[in-house]
């Protein structure tokens, strides 16, 4: 009896609680964790050196001068009405039902840009992107616009805040503005950006060459490859690409479920010296997978346990190298049936290596400094593993939830 209380009071260490993956991030990460809900306006803090830059609007680029002499692309077909009762995302309503003066229809006094914005998530999937056409398509401002607010990645409309009562404000064409459109309200003569609250807020760059690097990272382009093509200050790119890996952070946390049936455990270290330790899990028999970036210094038993248990469903089979941090795991009340690794019997965690092995080879890929970024780098690790086909339109629709701006 004895012997059977002790053992109790010798897990009770191991309580489950809920673990946010951003914990894993060390106070030195330049990351910040994405807020759960309501809008979101600053994914990332940049400094206020690079928010100051000089904007390079008036230099001509690489992707300009290419771009040339391309034709111009067909105008887009309105789009006919698509309803999806499944959708996980409800697309914010717009503060009108009017049929409003639009930059679409080409109306002279426009205060909407597009007369629809996309609603359900296949509008989004639907999209068929080449990369010449897209080059030709963001180079044309107006066709760019209509291109952005039907995405919901800049805002349809805009409402003056500065004023007793909200009004709505006009679109007006401004040549020597870096959107080439601003809001501007016909009362009190406030203006405001195109791109406000946006993924493109606070950046000095145009917006073509920042749409066009969005495609470029969906498409796994490297940092040299972006930088050269586009002609974008290498700054403006590492803190946009900053900005995109957010997504793929903020993706993982909703979508992502805890892995169940049999699952391969293994840990691996990068970037000497200071070694990152980071923590793999992968089904055996399906495609999901974690990375968590293991805590420096810091890093025991009970952290490692913790983790397993906040991403691994209870009952389901677990192995493990034979390291003895990980033997608690099958006398937690969870019933992990839990294995050690045993090539002779045909017990493996060659998956889990072959992962680790993977995210070596990405990281090298990379061609930048990892360090300050390493936790947000794992996520678009896995964020790459699950979205497999059309990562453009996916990147998209996500950044159209994250920021809400319509």
């Amino acid at each position: 009896m004895a012997s059977s209380n002790s053992k109790e009071d010798a897990y009770d260490d191991y309580t489950y609680e809920d673990f946010d993956l951003s914990d894993s991030d060390q106070e030195h990460s330049l990351h910040t964790p994405v807020p759960d809900d309501g809008p979101v306006i600053d994914v990332l803090e940049e400094s206020g050196d690079l928010i100051e830059m000089e904007s390079q609007a008036n230099i001509p680029t690489p992707m300009h001068e290419e771009c040339q002499d391309k034709e111009d692309m067909d105008e887009p077909r309105p789009r006919k009405d698509v309803t999806n009762d499944d959708s996980k995302w409800q697309a914010p309503k717009p503060l009108s039902r009017a049929v409003l003066p639009s930059l679409e229809q080409n109306d002279k006094a426009r205060v909407t840009i597009c007369r629809q914005p996309f609603v359900s998530e296949a509008e989004w999937d639907a999209e068929q992107v080449e990369k010449d056409a897209f080059r030709a398509l963001v180079l044309d401002q107006t066709k760019l616009a209509l291109w952005l607010a039907r995405r919901r990645l800049i805002s349809n409309e805009s409402y003056c805040t500065n004023c007793p009562r909200p009004i709505a404000m006009g679109l007006s064409r401004e040549i020597s503005h870096n959107d080439f459109y601003v809001w501007r309200c016909r009362k009190c003569g406030r203006r405001f950006p195109v791109r406000l609250r946006s993924v493109f807020d606070k950046l000095k760059c145009t917006m073509d060459v920042l749409v066009y690097l969005i495609y470029m990272w969906a498409e796994g382009a490297t940092f040299d490859e972006m930088c050269n093509e586009t002609g974008a200050p290498p700054a403006v790119v590492t803190v946009f690409i900053n900005r995109l890996r957010a997504v793929c952070s903020w993706y993982l946390k909703r979508e992502t479920d805890r892995l169940e049936g049999v699952i391969e455990i293994a840990e691996g270290a990068y970037l000497d010296p200071p070694r990152i330790c980071a923590l793999a899990g992968v089904e055996r028999f399906g495609n999901r997978c974690f990375l968590i970036r293991l805590p420096q210094e810091r890093c025991n038993q009970k952290l490692l346990i913790r983790f397993i248990r906040h991403r691994v469903k209870p009952g389901s089979t677990i192995i493990t190298s034979d390291w003895p941090g990980y033997k608690p795991l099958g006398d937690l009340p969870e019933g992990y049936a839990h294995l050690v690794a045993d090539p002779e019997r045909n017990v493996t965690i060659q998956k889990a290596d072959n992962l680790l092995e993977q995210l070596a080879m990405f990281i090298d890929e990379l061609q930048t400094d990892c360090r300050e970024q390493f936790s947000s780098i794992l996520d678009e690790f896995v964020w790459r593993r699950i979205c497999t086909e059309k990562r453009f339109s996916r990147v998209c629709y996500i950044l159209a939830q994250l920021y809400n701006v319509s």
